[in-house]
């Protein structure tokens, strides 16, 4: 049988019970639910994980607690305490079977290319009959890439504008790349290209020209393939496809 005799002892032993409770009570709350960041405080975070590039946005995901992280077209996402980043995954919607970072993915594409406009990029136009434009990464030497160009006139009938982004895989100290400057500063660029890629040689011409431009856009979203085509939305269509085939994609 227990005894209290000291009502004084009672009462302290009381007293220190409900402190050590409501400290570890607080302790486990500030654990269970960490302080939740701001979009500038996540995005000074990110900053100071990698200084040497700022994100280009920060936004809610459509996921309670966590964010979405725009680097370019990449996509990352990161909990809204700033202690966590998931890379390299994809968010689905189990719903509707859709990746929700691809849509990011694809809508920072074209936010990308509307930027850069057309002036500096090699376009093969539609004229009057114009009812689609399309974003091609092309590289001179792509055997792939070759074998889309021989379809460029009945591209163009079909009222698709084809963009060029001169893309040479090689480098900038490569042959392809010389050969994507000559292209350029060809008195008539769209004949030059397709001599090129028709494997016929052009005369080694030099200018101030986009070329080393057009690297860095389609790094900054982060594709390293040839063909690559962009859709209007910002769809990415990956190698090589036939004339019937990009038409039924565009919708026609």
């Amino acid at each position: 049988m227990w005894h209290m005799t000291n009502s004084r002892t009672c009462t302290g032993f009381t007293t220190l019970v409900v402190k050590r409770t409501l400290f570890f009570g607080a302790l486990l709350l500030a654990t269970a639910a960490p302080a939740e960041m701001s979009e500038t405080q996540l995005h000074e975070r990110l900053m100071a994980l990698n200084p040497d590039r700022a994100p280009d946005r920060v936004r809610p995901a459509p996921v309670p607690g966590l964010y979405e992280v725009l680097y370019g077209a990449q996509v990352f996402y990161i909990t809204d305490d700033g202690k966590h980043l998931i890379s390299g995954g994809e968010l689905i919607d189990l719903d509707n079977r859709i990746s929700l970072t691809e849509v990011s993915r694809a809508a920072a594409r074209a936010e990308l290319l509307e930027a850069y406009g057309t002036d500096k990029m090699l376009v093969f136009p539609a004229g009057a009959s114009r009812r689609h434009a399309i974003v091609v990464v092309t590289d001179i030497d792509c055997p792939y890439c070759q074998k889309f160009h021989e379809h460029i006139e009945e591209l163009n009938a079909a009222g698709v504008e084809v963009r060029y982004l001169l893309y040479p895989r090689a480098g900038m100290e490569s042959g392809s790349y010389q050969k994507s400057v000559s292209v350029w500063c060809s008195t008539d660029r769209q004949d030059a290209l397709t001599r090129a890629k028709r494997l016929e040689p052009v005369p080694p011409k030099t200018c101030a020209n986009p070329v080393a431009e057009h690297i860095d856009l389609v790094d900054r979203i982060n594709i390293r393939s040839t063909p690559s085509i962009f859709l209007p939305d910002g769809t990415l269509v990956r190698g090589y496809r036939p004339p019937a085939e990009l038409l039924a994609l565009l919708g026609d």
